[in-house]
């Protein structure tokens, strides 16, 4: 599901923390699109936990009609196949921004954010945010 983050018209600076809890192997890339084709990586996480700490990701002049795209992959092929269902259905997922007109602005993972593969040990979670003035 697309979210909306407003980041005002002053020029504030604009962070991202993201926190993934899963008993996986995660790892996350945030991705700022300027447009549907052109972007650069802002961040990336370890290989093993798919946090990314507090960052700040630009001001709002830079950022105001952009979109986020955050993407977390969750490996559980270190866990009893027989959990991985389960597990797709309970990991945690929260983005917070902070520094806009919002002020905090927290954001989960739904449902339709997460693509599981055919065997179920692979989750990919896309979270789209725009943001706007």
């Amino acid at each position: 599901m697309k979210e909306t983050y407003h980041v005002g018209q002053d020029v504030n600076e604009i962070s991202l923390e993201v926190i993934i809890g899963t008993p996986g192997l995660a790892h996350t890339i945030v991705f700022l699109f300027s447009n549907s084709t052109t972007y650069e990586i802002i961040k990336e996480s370890d290989a093993d936990s798919g946090n990314i700490e507090k960052t700040l990701i630009g001001t709002t002049d830079e950022l105001a009609g952009n979109f986020l795209q955050i993407r977390s992959t969750v490996d559980f092929g270190t866990i009893d196949p027989e959990q991985w269902p389960q597990l797709a259905d309970t990991i945690y997922c929260e983005y917070q921004l902070t520094g806009g007109s919002n002020g905090e602005g927290i954001f989960h993972c739904a449902t339709d954010d997460k693509a599981i593969s055919d065997d179920g040990r692979v989750v990919v979670i896309d979270k789209f945010i725009d943001l706007i003035q």
